[in-house]
C-alpha cells in the first residue's frame, strides 16, 4: 500500500500541456507535479527544482526529445536524475534509441494508467538512488587504493601511476619536472625508542610540512616507511637552469622546515619509551632530486637517479639535498 502525497516533485517536458495535466491527475496525489514546455530553458528549470525524476515526451515541437534527452544526461548535477521517455509511437527503433540515450525507462501514451507511471517512476527513482550509492561506494574504494592510510598522501601504487603520466605528458609537451626521493634521517631509532606511536606522529608531521611547502600543482606520496617523494611540476617553457634552482628551493625550504619543527610526544606514546624524560625531539631528513630528461623512458629511470642523488646526500653526512642533473650530483645548501 502506497504512502500518502511525497515531498518530492516528478518534472514533465511536453509540449502538450493536455498531457501534463492527464498525468499530474494520475501522479498529484503521491508526488508534486511541475510542468516545462520544450520553449523553456528546462535545464534552468531543472537545476532550480532537483525533481526525483524526469518524465520527458518523445515527440515535441521545437526540439526533439531524444536531444533533450542527451543534454540532460551529459549535463552535470542533472545527468544522474532519472528520466521517463514518453512516446505515443510503439516503434521498437525509438525504444532502443531511447535506452542507448541512457533513459531510464518509457511509457507509451495511450498505454498507461495511474498505476504504470506510479511503478515507472517509483522504479526509475529505486535504481536511480541504488546507482548513485554504488558510485559512491565506488568512488570511495578508488580513493582508498590512492591514499597512503596513514599520512593522507598518494599511495605508492598510484603515485607510481601519476609519475607515469607525467613522463607520457612531459615527451609530448617537453615540459620538465622532478621527483624527489625524501629519507626521514635515522627514523628506526624513533620507532625503536618511542615507539611506532612516536612513528606514525613523527610521518603524519613530515607530511604536514612537506604538503604546506609544494605547490598547488605539485604532489607527494608516501613510497614506503619514512620514504616519501616528492613531484614538482612546471608547465611553462622556462630555462632549465630556472627550474632546477626553483625546485631546488622549494626542496631545501622544505628541509629546512622538517629541521626546524621540534615534535612533541603526548605521555601516551612514551609509556613504552626507554627515555620518559624527553618528550620533545628534532627531526631531519635527507633528499635526493631527479629531473626528468629525454633519456626517462620510465618511473624506474627517474627513481634510480633520485634514489642516486639520495645516497650521495646521505654520504655526505644527511640533513642535506643533492641533485642528480646530466649524471653530476650537485649538493645544495649543505646543512643550512
Amino acid at each position: 500500500m502506497r504512502q500518502g502525497k511525497s515531498d518530492k516533485s516528478v518534472l514533465i517536458i511536453d509540449d502538450n500541456e493536455d498531457d501534463y495535466r492527464i498525468i499530474s491527475r494520475y501522479i498529484s496525489n503521491s508526488y508534486k507535479t511541475e510542468y516545462c514546455s520544450e520553449k523553456s530553458d528546462f535545464i534552468k528549470h531543472i537545476s532550480s527544482l532537483n525533481p526525483a525524476c524526469i518524465l520527458l515526451d518523445y515527440h515535441m515541437g521545437i526540439k526533439e526529445g531524444i536531444k533533450v534527452l542527451e543534454e540532460l544526461k551529459s549535463t552535470d548535477g542533472i545527468k544522474r536524475i532519472p528520466v521517463i521517455m514518453m512516446t505515443g509511437e510503439e516503434n521498437p527503433d525509438i525504444i532502443i534509441e531511447c535506452m542507448k540515450n541512457n533513459a531510464d525507462d518509457y511509457l507509451i501514451k495511450g498505454r498507461y494508467d495511474k498505476e504504470k507511471i506510479l511503478h515507472a517512476i517509483e522504479h526509475a527513482i529505486i535504481n536511480s538512488n541504488l546507482k548513485k550509492k554504488i558510485e559512491e561506494q565506488q568512488t570511495l574504494i578508488l580513493n582508498l587504493s590512492r591514499t597512503d592510510e596513514l599520512t593522507g598522501v598518494f599511495s605508492r601504487r598510484y603515485l607510481i601511476e601519476r609519475i607515469e603520466e607525467e613522463i607520457l605528458r612531459s615527451k609530448r609537451s617537453k615540459a620538465v619536472f622532478s621527483v624527489t626521493m625524501v629519507d626521514l634521517d635515522h627514523f628506526k631509532n624513533i620507532n625503536d625508542v618511542y615507539g611506532h606511536l612516536a612513528g606514525d606522529a613523527v610521518l603524519k608531521k613530515m607530511t604536514k610540512i612537506i604538503k604546506t611547502g609544494i605547490r598547488n600543482t605539485d604532489y607527494v606520496g608516501r613510497y614506503g616507511g619514512d620514504e616519501f617523494v616528492i613531484v614538482l611540476l612546471d608547465f611553462d617553457k622556462t630555462e632549465n637552469k630556472v627550474i632546477v634552482k626553483n625546485h631546488a628551493n622549494i626542496i631545501n625550504n622544505i628541509r629546512k622546515s622538517i629541521n626546524n619543527t621540534d615534535i612533541i610526544f603526548p605521555d601516551e606514546f612514551l609509556r613504552e619509551a626507554s627515555v620518559l624524560e624527553k618528550k620533545t625531539i628534532n627531526v631531519s631528513g635527507t633528499f635526493g632530486i631527479a629531473l626528468y630528461n629525454d633519456s626517462i623512458s620510465s618511473f624506474s629511470d627517474l627513481l634510480a637517479d633520485a634514489d642516486r642523488a639520495l645516497y650521495k646526500a646521505k654520504e655526505k653526512g644527511r640533513n642535506c639535498v643533492a641533485l642528480f642533473d646530466d649524471k653530476n650530483i650537485q649538493f645544495l645548501n649543505i646543512n643550512s
